[in-house]
Protein backbone atom coordinates (compact mmCIF):
# COMPACT_ATOMS: atom_id res chain seq x y z
CA UNK A 1 0.00 0.00 0.00
CA UNK A 2 2.54 2.55 0.84
CA UNK A 3 4.43 1.63 -2.53
CA UNK A 4 0.68 2.81 -4.03
CA UNK A 5 0.93 5.75 -2.64
CA UNK A 6 4.46 6.65 -3.09
CA UNK A 7 4.20 6.42 -7.03
CA UNK A 8 0.94 8.35 -6.76
CA UNK A 9 2.63 11.12 -5.05
CA UNK A 10 5.63 10.90 -6.89
CA UNK A 11 2.99 10.99 -10.22
CA UNK A 12 1.95 14.58 -8.36
CA UNK A 13 5.01 16.18 -8.24
CA UNK A 14 5.96 14.98 -11.60
CA UNK A 15 2.54 16.50 -13.33
CA UNK A 16 2.91 19.62 -11.14
CA UNK A 17 5.43 21.38 -13.03
CA UNK A 18 3.71 21.13 -16.80
CA UNK A 19 0.35 22.16 -15.22
CA UNK A 20 1.94 24.92 -13.60
CA UNK A 21 3.80 26.06 -16.54
CA UNK A 22 0.47 25.42 -18.90
CA UNK A 23 -0.99 27.88 -16.15
CA UNK A 24 1.67 30.57 -16.06
CA UNK A 25 2.04 30.11 -19.78
CA UNK A 26 -1.81 31.37 -20.02
CA UNK A 27 -1.55 34.17 -17.46
CA UNK A 28 1.49 35.29 -19.69
CA UNK A 29 -0.24 35.37 -22.85
CA UNK A 30 -3.77 36.49 -21.23
CA UNK A 31 -5.19 33.30 -22.45
CA UNK A 32 -8.28 33.31 -19.96
CA UNK A 33 -9.95 30.31 -21.84
CA UNK A 34 -6.55 27.86 -21.27
CA UNK A 35 -6.53 29.02 -17.15
CA UNK A 36 -9.75 28.53 -16.50
CA UNK A 37 -9.19 24.79 -17.93
CA UNK A 38 -7.77 24.85 -14.21
CA UNK A 39 -10.01 25.72 -12.39
CA UNK A 40 -11.81 24.12 -10.01
CA UNK A 41 -15.70 24.27 -10.37
CA UNK A 42 -16.21 26.79 -8.09
CA UNK A 43 -13.10 29.32 -7.36
CA UNK A 44 -12.30 31.71 -4.63
CA UNK A 45 -11.38 34.81 -6.80
CA UNK A 46 -10.60 38.03 -6.06
CA UNK A 47 -9.43 41.10 -9.15
CA UNK A 48 -8.23 44.06 -7.62
CA UNK A 49 -11.41 45.00 -5.29
CA UNK A 50 -13.54 42.60 -6.71
CA UNK A 51 -13.62 39.60 -4.33
CA UNK A 52 -16.11 36.17 -4.25
CA UNK A 53 -16.50 32.71 -5.07
CA UNK A 54 -17.49 32.07 -8.42
CA UNK A 55 -18.00 29.53 -11.12
CA UNK A 56 -15.38 28.58 -13.40
CA UNK A 57 -17.36 30.45 -16.40
CA UNK A 58 -17.94 33.86 -14.26
CA UNK A 59 -14.10 33.70 -13.17
CA UNK A 60 -13.00 33.52 -16.37
CA UNK A 61 -15.13 36.32 -17.53
CA UNK A 62 -13.86 38.62 -14.46
CA UNK A 63 -10.39 37.64 -15.53
CA UNK A 64 -10.81 37.87 -19.60
CA UNK A 65 -11.81 41.96 -18.60
CA UNK A 66 -8.74 42.23 -16.68
CA UNK A 67 -6.44 41.32 -19.21
CA UNK A 68 -8.95 43.75 -22.07
CA UNK A 69 -7.03 46.38 -20.15
CA UNK A 70 -3.86 45.19 -18.97
CA UNK A 71 -2.04 43.55 -21.51
CA UNK A 72 0.80 41.15 -20.00
CA UNK A 73 4.63 42.71 -20.51
CA UNK A 74 6.66 41.27 -17.90
CA UNK A 75 6.41 37.82 -15.78
CA UNK A 76 8.27 36.77 -12.76
CA UNK A 77 7.83 33.87 -10.53
CA UNK A 78 8.49 35.32 -6.78
CA UNK A 79 8.17 32.55 -4.90
CA UNK A 80 6.47 29.24 -5.06
CA UNK A 81 6.04 26.35 -2.19
CA UNK A 82 4.06 23.36 -0.79
CA UNK A 83 2.10 23.10 1.83
CA UNK A 84 1.59 19.60 3.68
CA UNK A 85 -1.35 18.83 2.43
CA UNK A 86 0.12 18.27 -1.38
CA UNK A 87 -1.41 22.36 -2.45
CA UNK A 88 0.86 24.51 -4.35
CA UNK A 89 1.07 27.89 -4.34
CA UNK A 90 2.10 30.25 -6.70
CA UNK A 91 3.04 34.21 -6.01
CA UNK A 92 3.98 35.75 -9.82
CA UNK A 93 4.94 39.80 -10.33
CA UNK A 94 3.42 40.53 -13.78
CA UNK A 95 4.03 43.66 -15.42
CA UNK A 96 1.09 45.37 -17.41
CA UNK A 97 0.54 47.78 -20.25
CA UNK A 98 -1.32 49.39 -17.19
CA UNK A 99 0.89 48.93 -14.02
CA UNK A 100 2.29 46.37 -12.37
CA UNK A 101 0.52 43.32 -10.32
CA UNK A 102 1.02 40.15 -7.90
CA UNK A 103 -0.75 37.20 -8.61
CA UNK A 104 -1.22 34.55 -5.85
CA UNK A 105 -2.96 30.94 -6.95
CA UNK A 106 -3.49 27.94 -4.92
CA UNK A 107 -3.47 24.59 -6.84
CA UNK A 108 -5.07 21.55 -4.68
CA UNK A 109 -5.30 18.14 -5.67
CA UNK A 110 -9.23 17.09 -6.71
CA UNK A 111 -10.60 14.19 -7.99
CA UNK A 112 -6.91 13.29 -9.02
CA UNK A 113 -5.98 16.03 -10.30
CA UNK A 114 -4.75 19.61 -9.58
CA UNK A 115 -7.17 22.39 -9.69
CA UNK A 116 -6.77 26.02 -9.18
CA UNK A 117 -8.66 26.63 -5.85
CA UNK A 118 -8.11 30.61 -5.29
CA UNK A 119 -6.46 32.71 -7.87
CA UNK A 120 -5.74 36.59 -6.34
CA UNK A 121 -4.79 39.40 -8.37
CA UNK A 122 -3.52 42.91 -6.40
CA UNK A 123 -1.61 46.05 -7.36
CA UNK A 124 2.38 45.76 -6.87
CA UNK A 125 3.55 48.84 -5.28
CA UNK A 126 6.97 46.92 -5.22
CA UNK A 127 8.21 47.66 -8.78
Amino acid sequence: MKGIISIFLASLLLTAPGIQDNINNAIKSSNTQVLAQYFNSSIDLSVLNQENVYSKAQAEQILKNFFTTHKPTSFKIGHEGKANDGSIYLIVKLGTNNGNFRIYYLLKQTENQLLIHKFRIDTDNDE
